[in-house]
């Protein structure tokens, strides 16, 4: 009885976002529309971009790749971390919690600022005092 009356009270939150789970930043990041193999695998980054091309002429479809075994990946030649990545993506892909972005994210330029060694007021060579150590007085 208790069971039902809280199953009739509790209501189910309409859920906008197609993933299911909300999200908590004001900006929206920039998703690719349509989706191929290229985009994929350069969204995947570490070097995976580089099967493009065998990974069109073999498999040939982002669909197919989707559901693609390890067995597939490797009689096509694709090294083992690589295989590891595109499987890893590709599982969160399907459900939704991964997509590639449409332009790769840029590191910021940041000046370098080299910082002098010498100590104002002296000379450019610099040397520290040296520590003279008499070797014949034994302290036990």
């Amino acid at each position: 009885m208790a069971l039902m009356q809280f199953l009739n009270h509790t209501r189910t939150i309409p859920i906008s976002n197609p993933y299911g789970f909300s999200r908590f930043f004001s900006k929206s990041s920039p998703f690719i529309v349509k989706v191929g193999i290229p985009e994929f695998l350069n969204g995947v980054g570490h070097g995976v971009e580089t099967h493009v091309a065998k990974l069109e002429s073999e498999i040939g479809d982002f669909q197919k790749l989707l559901v693609t075994r390890t067995l597939k990946l490797k009689k096509i030649g694709i090294p083992c971390k690589h295989r590891k990545l595109i499987l890893k993506y590709a599982h969160k892909y399907r459900l939704g919690l991964w997509r590639p972005r449409a332009e790769p994210v840029k590191l910021p330029n940041v000046p370098i600022i080299q910082r002098s060694l010498s100590v104002k007021g002296h000379n450019s060579q610099f040397k520290p005092p040296k520590i003279h150590v008499n070797r014949d007085a034994r302290d036990f």
